[in-house]
């Protein structure tokens, strides 16, 4: 159960990145392609052992297309985190 997370401020735990991940290009307003992504990175998540998933959808730049018409894109932009639980401030010996 890969928790989705808007921020890092959604954060509780200490915590440490396990995998970064990035979807396809997607046509600005394709609602279901970016929620197949999205599922798509949380299973990924789940099988690298992550606990939650910080999630952003990024514009795509294209470049400079003279006199060619393109549709906006975005992407997937995803940070899969696992919890620490064994933090300690002292030093080991």
């Amino acid at each position: 159960d890969v928790a989705l997370l808007a921020s890092r401020e959604e954060i509780t735990h200490p915590w440490g990145a396990v995998a970064v991940i990035h979807g396809q290009k997607t046509p600005v307003g394709d609602v279901s392609g970016m929620e197949k992504q999205k599922l798509k990175a949380r299973k990924m998540a789940a099988k690298a052992g992550a606990d939650g998933l910080i999630v952003a959808v990024e514009t795509f730049e294209a470049g400079s297309q003279f006199g060619v018409y393109q549709k906006q894109e975005v992407y997937l932009s995803a940070l899969a985190v696992k919890y620490i639980t064994d933090v300690s401030s002292a030093p080991k010996k």
